[in-house]
């Protein structure tokens, strides 16, 4: 890819060729990563951007492949693996692929539901000045 198409890419997309989508159209997942043995990587969320590109195997596959078998986001692991694509013009692209790997133990699916609430009560209520003491009148107690 040329750094002219990277610039054009910065600023919204590839409308510049036409076909593309603005690349603000995109989906934030929140991810507990696992070794080959289901460990925990961490007990904190790694943050996965989601692309235009990939948002319709995202919906098809939590709309549909969950759903569908009556399963939310939480009660599987799953596996996200890219694929190659091209568009119209030949221009090749990557999507995220997903697709179940397994049931989630109890202990994990307790842990992805804990973390999903606390992000929705952040996103909704992001704290003020007054749900936290600020550093100087901290320091006044010292």
């Amino acid at each position: 890819m040329d750094d002219a198409h990277l610039a054009r890419s910065r600023d919204g997309g590839s409308a510049l060729q036409g076909a593309g989508q603005a690349c603000r159209s995109i989906n934030i997942l929140g991810l507990l990563l696992l070794t080959e043995e289901q460990k925990l990587v961490s007990g904190l969320p790694y943050i996965l951007i989601l692309p235009p590109t990939s948002l319709k195997n995202f919906a098809r596959y939590a709309g549909i492949t969950l759903a569908g078998r009556g399963l939310l986001l939480y009660d599987v692991i799953t596996r996200l693996t890219l694929g190659r694509e091209k568009n119209a013009t030949g221009i090749a692209y990557s999507v995220a692929k997903f697709e179940i790997a397994g049931q989630a133990p109890a202990e994990l699916r307790e842990l992805a539901i804990g973390l999903g609430s606390l992000v929705d009560y952040i996103a909704t209520k992001p704290p003020t000045q007054e749900d936290m003491p600020s550093i100087a009148e901290e320091k006044k107690g010292e």
